[in-house]
C-alpha cells in the first residue's frame, strides 16, 4: 500500500489545485485522492515485476516535491518511433523472455489444446437446428398469419402456456424453436391464435421429457391452470397428449406429440367448435414434417 508520505503528497497536490480554483469539495477531493492512490499502488506492483529502468520509461507522469511543500507534475518525455537495432546484453545479466499461456490451454500443453471441463453445455448453444414446418403451416386454420419466429434456442416450454422458472432443464434441452400465429397483429382477445413449440432433448431422454409434460412435474416448466385431459390421435407419433383449460377467461386447447427425442407442442387459444380437430391435424402435420427433415429424419 502507498506510504504516509505518498498520501501527504497526493493530498497536498489535490488541495492546492482546488484552492487555486476556489472550489474545495471534500467528497470529490477524497474520491480523487483514493483513485490516485490506487493508481500509484498498481504502478508499484508493476515495479516489483519488471526491471526498474523499464518502469521508469513507462511512467506517464512524475511528481516532484517543491521546497515550499507543493507538488509539481511533469509529463514524461514523448514517445518517438526509432528503427530497431541490436541491443547489447551484459554477459553477467542473463535475459529472460516472459511467456504467456494462450487462452484455452494449460501450461506445457500445445497451443489450441482445450482445457478439460465438467461444466454443463452452454444452454444458449443448440446441438442441432429445428427445421421449418411447412406441412403444419399448410394445416393452420384459415386466416392465420405468422407473427413471430423466435429462432433456434434451447430454453423453451414444452407447450406454450406453461410457466418456466430458472432451474436447469433435466433432462437437458439441447434444441428448440417457437412460432406464433394469429388472425391479425393486435391485442384483440377474441381472435384465434396458434402457438407451436418444438423442443429437442439429449439423446435418449425425449420420452422422459414427454413424461414430465404429461405428469406436469418438470423441475423447470409447468402448468399453473387446472387442466382437463382430453384424447388426441396423432399418426406417426411415438406418444401424444392433449388437455383443455381456461387462461383468464380465454378457452385454450393444447396437445403434444413425441418423435424420438423431439417434442412438438401446439396450443390453440379461442379454438372454437373445431378446436379438437384443428389440434389433431396440426400435430399430425408437424410430426410428418419432423419425420421427413432435420434430426428426426433418421429416427425409426
Amino acid at each position: 500500500m502507498p506510504e504516509d508520505h505518498d498520501v501527504e503528497e497526493l493530498l497536498r497536490s489535490a488541495l492546492e489545485r482546488d484552492v487555486r480554483t476556489g472550489a474545495v469539495d471534500e467528497t470529490a477531493l477524497t474520491a480523487a485522492t483514493r483513485s490516485r492512490l490506487r493508481h500509484l499502488h498498481r504502478r508499484r506492483r508493476a515495479t516489483w515485476a519488471v526491471a526498474a529502468a523499464a518502469v521508469l520509461a513507462a511512467v506517464p507522469l512524475t511528481a516532484q516535491l517543491l521546497p515550499d511543500g507543493s507538488v509539481r507534475t511533469r509529463p514524461a518525455a514523448p514517445v518517438t518511433s526509432t528503427a530497431p537495432g541490436p541491443t547489447a546484453t551484459p554477459s553477467s545479466t542473463p535475459t529472460t523472455t516472459p511467456t504467456t499461456t494462450p487462452p484455452g490451454t494449460s501450461a506445457g500443453a500445445p497451443a489450441g489444446t482445450p482445457l478439460p471441463t465438467t461444466a454443463d453445455p452452454d444452454p444458449d448453444v443448440v446441438a442441432h437446428e429445428v427445421p421449418d414446418l411447412p406441412g403444419l403451416v399448410a394445416a393452420l386454420p384459415a386466416g392465420q398469419v405468422l407473427l413471430l419466429d423466435l429462432g433456434q434456442y434451447a430454453k423453451n416450454p414444452t407447450v406454450a402456456g406453461q410457466a418456466c422458472g430458472g432451474a436447469a432443464f433435466r433432462p437437458p434441452q439441447i434444441a428448440g424453436r417457437q412460432w406464433g400465429y394469429a388472425e391479425e397483429s393486435s391485442n384483440r382477445l377474441d381472435q384465434r391464435s396458434v402457438d407451436v413449440v418444438v423442443t429437442g432433448w439429449a439423446p435418449g431422454t425425449g420420452p422422459e421429457a414427454f413424461g414430465q409434460l404429461v405428469a406436469n412435474d418438470s423441475p423447470t416448466c409447468g402448468f399453473s391452470d387446472e387442466l382437463t385431459r382430453s384424447a388426441v390421435a396423432v399418426p406417426g407419433a411415438d406418444d401424444a397428449w392433449a388437455a383443455r383449460w381456461e387462461a383468464n377467461g380465454t378457452p385454450v386447447t393444447a396437445g403434444a406429440a413425441l418423435v424420438g427425442d423431439l417434442v412438438v407442442g401446439v396450443t390453440v387459444r379461442n379454438p372454437g367448435p373445431d378446436g379438437d380437430a384443428d389440434l389433431a391435424r396440426l400435430l399430425t402435420a408437424a410430426v410428418a414434417d419432423l419425420r421427413s427433415s432435420g434430426p428426426a429424419a433418421a429416427m425409426p
